[in-house]
């Protein structure tokens, strides 16, 4: 039953083949999700306990709402899957908390005259507050299936001493172009290269270095995300069009630090700000601290004119668009 069900219930259903996966593979880095290494590193035993609290306060909150089963369902399931969603279900878990601590009424994925359902909605004023994070990006989710598909392809090489390290790949490649750069490291592998340990290959748009290690180690990495602006602009766009009225968006970005990308998100907020498709964006900045448990940071950009920022003051920088030099 859904009721009984833990975040780190780790025998539970939602839980449990991800787990059995990845215990038993010798893969490390990625493809692991970060959600796997939550789970089965001590280290994390501090934030594990901090996320099972919050998600505990999360399902109380559903008390009485007519699709409880259904959203912790959801939740669950997202939270333990193996690709990017587990992201999206934490930062929104995390928007629940920092909700809480500014001690305004809201209520949990109400239903709107569109159809749709956000995840929050603020009761006074009216906001509806929805979660994003840039892994909700059309080009971000291809360009993510293209590195599984090389992994996979690459995975049949009969050799577990290598690390593959995937720099850049574009949203889409053929299988010819995969058989290529397979055949290249096979050929690679096999001829031993008067003992080379670094092969470094660009092919048609993919560029992968391979190591080899004396000892079995077949470790893979994808590539890093860098920072543009116009992938948050998409993700802006994107939510907005689901909704109308007031709209506040929560962003999570993990792999950037907010000093880096300050000036583009003020100038973005304000342009889509002066369009109204949206009157804020809550950045959400989580930092590690020791013992291993996460701390959000939370950063308000908005034009007071179309959002009144203290409803959350005290819980996050608030940053006025209009005003901040660009």
């Amino acid at each position: 039953m859904v009721k009984s069900e833990r975040l780190f219930n780790l025998e539970g259903s939602y839980a449990a083949k991800l787990i059995e996966h990845y215990s038993r593979s010798n893969l490390r880095n990625y493809p692991k999700p970060f959600v796997y290494k939550l789970a089965s590193d001590n280290r994390f035993v501090e934030e594990r306990t901090r996320l099972e609290r919050l998600f505990e306060r999360y399902k109380a909150a559903l008390e009485n709402h007519p699709r409880r089963e259904d959203i912790i369902k959801d939740k669950l399931g997202r939270f333990w899957e193996e690709d990017r969603q587990h992201f999206g279900a934490y930062y929104e878990l995390e928007t629940f908390d920092f909700l809480k601590s500014c001690q305004v009424p809201f209520s949990i994925e109400p239903d709107t005259p569109q159809g749709g359902r956000p995840d929050f909605r603020i009761d006074q004023p009216p906001i509806l507050v929805e979660v994003a994070t840039v892994f909700d990006i059309e080009e971000f989710e291809k360009r993510e299936h293209t590195a599984n598909q090389i992994l996979q392809a690459l995975r049949s090489i009969q050799n577990q001493n290598l690390e593959l390290r995937i720099h850049e790949c574009l949203p889409q490649v053929n299988s010819c172009q995969i058989e290529k750069l397979k055949k290249r490291i096979h050929d690679w592998v096999a001829s031993n290269q008067a003992g080379s340990i670094m092969l470094k290959l660009e092919v048609e748009g993919i560029a992968i270095t391979v190591i080899r290690h004396e000892q079995p180690v077949r470790i893979e990495s994808k590539p890093v995300t860098p920072f543009n602006p116009d992938l948050i602009e998409k993700v802006l766009y994107r939510k907005s069009c689901k909704y109308q009225g007031p709209l506040l968006i929560a962003l999570g970005i993990h792999q950037w630090p907010i000093n880096i990308i300050y000036p583009e998100i003020t100038q973005l907020v304000n342009e889509a700000t002066k369009r109204k498709r949206i009157n804020g964006l809550l950045i959400i900045e989580p930092e590690w601290r020791q013992p291993l448990v996460r701390s959000c940071q939370y950063y308000l950009f908005c034009d007071p004119s179309r959002i009144d920022p203290t409803i959350f003051a005290g819980n996050c920088q608030i940053i006025d668009v209009t005003k901040t030099p660009r």
